[in-house]
């Protein structure tokens, strides 16, 4: 079974997509260790800009100045 994708992508005004990108080492590194030892599940995070075509099967996490920016609830295909 392959691992789930987690598709990053950054909409906030504060950060750049450098920055974003910048952390998923350590955020994969948190994710693999600390949730996976905990759900026994892991999952691979990739960067995608806000331009790129989600994956078909793909999750996406967006990282946004506001948590209850309008429409970023749910986001579906």
């Amino acid at each position: 079974m392959s691992l789930p994708v987690i598709a990053v992508t950054n909409v906030s005004t504060c950060l750049k997509d450098e920055q974003v990108e910048a952390v998923l080492p350590a955020l994969q590194r948190q994710v693999s260790q600390d949730f996976g030892a905990y759900w026994d599940l892991d999952c691979t995070l990739r960067f995608l800009p806000k331009d790129g075509t989600l994956v078909k099967g793909w999750w996406q996490m967006v990282v946004t100045d506001d948590p209850d920016q309008a429409g970023l609830w749910g986001i579906t295909n």
